[in-house]
């Protein structure tokens, strides 16, 4: 009798303690999806992230349902005063056992009236997002080493906006690196629309998706297999420029174009753009023109680019401008390689200063120029110049000029040779028959020096004969205004 009341005694012992411990884990789970207790946390959550330095947290609203799905109303999270993340609401279900080994898992989560902002419109990189709904089903993170894998996304209603500036501030060293993966299977897009700017090169770029899926997470990519505009304006210069007479390179216009582009490509901050176009230049130069136009966040470049005029001009080049302020920035690259032949009409209404000199000059074949150049806008040097006048005339020239953009600023030393083998087909176009007969020019060589200096020049240039006889020897300063010459 005594060992059946031990018995039940231990036996109704144990189970006060099972009865214990069910109502204490009972009053537990009721007071973790009590609202009170939930609103206890919400306000503790609020307190905690809003003490962190540099940020700013707030939340409506956070309700827990059995397991654990959570509920959030009126999410917004300020990081460093320029990050901005926010939701009017976001549900998630969580798994509960993966958290015991360090791993959070989403069944299934969706946040409405999404916010995203990263910079500012005066940083470097600004960038919007804005969203009707974003849906995640399933998802995990390995909390350990920040790896995220994510099954199938949605956006739908998004705008992004990226809006991207040349870097003029000093560089500095690097942050240390972050370890975090992302993997994506699929993500669909729903009425979006992707917006992108990189000044001073483009201005506005938009693309616009009713419906479609990306298949992995890689960067945005847009192809186009070819567009065409027709009686179209393009202008490529840098905010404040004025542009000179003539053709300037910091103001190029081109009015009434044609301009079709095939096998158009664009990712992330890389544009690759074979075009065909024809139009007017500001100048007053009907061009045609093809090649292929390559902009990145560095500059742009102009590879295998062939020009034609209807007066005859006809050039091969291609070369690379850096972006941002040319005139009072001296460390933008720039390069050029040109071979041509230039009509003498066009290069007038391009250099009118030179226009009373090229009159007499009757075709392009006339005016033979090789050109290769490179530098910065602060300082470029020409390792080739090659002009060709008429058949008669050779000039070439090599050195430096620096501030190009600058005229009021510009310098450089020069160096010039040449030779003149016969101009007398050159003199009975520029001159009356009378002169030109009573004027005889023999054979000679050409040797000068052009130097600037805070955009004066001052010039030597003389024409000796194959006996070593000169024959000319003039001097010219601009900034006086005076020139010499001596002619035997």
């Amino acid at each position: 009798m005594k060992v059946s009341r031990i018995i039940a005694g231990t036996i109704r012992t144990l189970l006060y303690i099972v009865l214990a411990i069910f109502l204490l884990a009972a009053g537990l789970v009721g007071v973790l999806y009590s609202p009170w207790s939930q609103e206890l946390v919400r306000k503790a959550i609020v307190a905690k992230a809003s003490s962190l330095p540099g940020g700013e947290f707030s939340l409506d609203a956070f309700s827990l349902r059995f397991p654990l799905k959570v509920q959030l109303r009126g999410l917004a999270v300020v990081a460093h005063g320029d990050t901005v993340i926010g939701a009017e609401s976001l549900d998630a279900d969580v798994a509960l056992l993966p958290l015991l080994v360090g791993r959070a898992r989403l069944d299934g989560a969706t946040a409405r009236r999404v916010r995203y902002q990263q910079g500012s419109p005066d940083s470097v990189m600004y960038m919007t997002l804005q969203a009707d709904s974003v849906g995640l089903a399933p998802a995990s993170v390995s909390l350990g080493d920040m790896d995220i894998s994510l099954s199938d996304g949605t956006i739908a209603g998004a705008r992004v906006a990226i809006y991207l500036k040349p870097d003029t501030s000093a560089p500095t060293p690097p942050a240390p690196p972050t370890r975090m993966s992302i993997s994506l299977d699929n993500l669909a897009l729903k009425d979006f629309e992707y917006t992108m700017r990189l000044m001073p090169s483009i201005d506005t770029l938009t693309a616009y998706i009713p419906a479609d899926s990306m298949a992995s997470a890689a960067l945005w990519t847009i192809q186009i297999d070819s567009i065409a505009f027709e009686d179209s304006r393009a202008l490529y210069t840098t905010a404040g420029v004025k542009p000179l007479p003539g053709l300037d390179f910091g103001y190029i216009e081109v009015g009434q174009l044609d301009l079709t582009l095939k096998d158009f490509y664009n990712r992330a901050t890389t544009l690759r753009l074979p075009l065909q176009f024809s139009g007017r230049e500001r100048s007053g130069v009907d061009l045609s023109a093809e090649g292929e136009l390559d902009i990145d966040s560095v500059g742009l470049s102009f590879k295998n680019f062939v020009l034609r005029t209807p007066e005859g001009t006809k050039a091969d080049f291609h070369g690379h401008l850096g972006m941002g302020d040319m005139v009072n920035n001296p460390d933008i690259p720039l390069g050029i390689t040109l071979d041509g032949a230039f009509s003498p009409s066009d290069l007038s209404k391009m250099f009118p200063a030179f226009s009373p000199y090229l009159a007499g000059i009757p075709t392009a074949s006339d005016i033979l120029l090789g050109l290769k150049a490179e530098g910065t806008s602060g300082k470029i040097d020409i390792d080739r110049f090659e002009l060709k006048l008429n058949k008669c005339l050779t000039l070439k020239a090599d050195g430096s000029v620096d501030n190009i953009m600058n005229p009021a600023a510009m310098g450089g030393d020069i160096s010039l040779s040449g030779n003149i083998i016969n101009v007398n087909t050159l003199k009975n176009k520029l001159l009356d028959p009378a002169t030109a007969k009573s004027l005889a020019i023999p054979p000679m060589t050409l040797a000068g020096r052009v130097q600037m200096k805070a955009g004066a020049a001052q010039g030597r240039l003389s024409a000796r004969t194959k006996g070593g006889q000169i024959k000319l020897d003039g001097r010219w300063n601009s900034r006086r205004e005076s020139y010499a010459a001596t002619v035997n």
